[in-house]
C-alpha cells in the first residue's frame, strides 16, 4: 500500500486509540544505502529489490500475533502497522528482529551474475495515551529510524533503545 493508504490507516488507528484505548505499534525502515544499489547495479536491480522487500515484508508480518498492514511510504522507506497490540518490549524486539533478519537474508543477482544483499535500519514505537495527533507515533518511529542510521545502520531502535548488529549477536550467545 502507498503513503496515502498508510496515512488513512494511521489516522484510523489513532481514532480507535482515542475512542476505545486500542493500542497499536508502528515500525518504519529504510533500505540502507539504497542509492548505492541503483548506482552500482542499475535501476532495474533497484526495482527488483523494492519488490522483493515488499513481498518478503508481507510474508513475515503475516505470521505475527496481531493484525498487520504493510506500506511503501517513500522511495526505499517501508512501514508496517500492528493493530490492537499488547505492550510488550520483548515482542517488539522479536518482530523487529524477524523483519530485519528476513530482509537481510534476501539474495539478489544482477544481470552479470553478481550477488548482493541489503540491510535495513528500523525504528519502532507504540501508541501512547498522551498522543494528541495521529502523526505523533510516526514522528517518533521516524526519529528512531534515524537513530538506527546514526548508530551505523543495520540496526533497530525500539522506543528509543538502539540495538545494533553486535548487540543482537551477543544476546543470542
Amino acid at each position: 500500500k502507498n503513503f496515502r493508504v498508510f496515512d488513512a490507516d494511521l489516522h484510523a488507528a489513532f481514532d480507535r486509540l482515542q475512542d476505545h484505548g486500542e493500542l497499536y505499534a508502528l515500525y518504519t525502515f529504510d533500505i540502507d544505502h539504497f542509492k548505492r544499489v541503483n548506482d552500482t547495479y542499475g535501476h532495474v536491480s533497484g526495482n527488483t529489490v523494492l519488490q522483493a522487500v515488499a513481498k518478503r515484508l508481507e510474508q513475515v508480518v503475516a505470521n505475527f500475533d496481531y493484525p498487520a498492514q504493510t506500506y511503501r511510504t517513500g522511495g526505499e522507506e517501508f512501514s508496517f502497522l500492528l493493530i490492537d497490540v499488547v505492550e510488550d518490549f520483548g515482542k517488539a524486539t522479536e518482530y523487529t528482529t524477524a523483519v530485519k533478519d528476513a530482509l537481510s537474508a534476501l539474495t539478489f543477482h544482477t544481470e552479470n551474475g553478481e550477488e548482493f544483499h541489503i540491510t535495513v535500519s528500523i525504528g519502532q514505537d507504540r501508541s501512547v495515551a498522551e498522543d494528541r495527533n495521529y502523526l505523533d507515533i510516526y514522528k517518533r518511529a521516524d526519529k528512531y529510524l534515524y537513530s538506527s542510521k546514526n548508530h551505523g545502520r543495520n540496526a533497530i531502535t525500539i522506543r528509543g533503545i538502539t540495538i545494533g548488529q553486535a548487540q543482537r549477536v551477543q544476546a543470542r550467545e
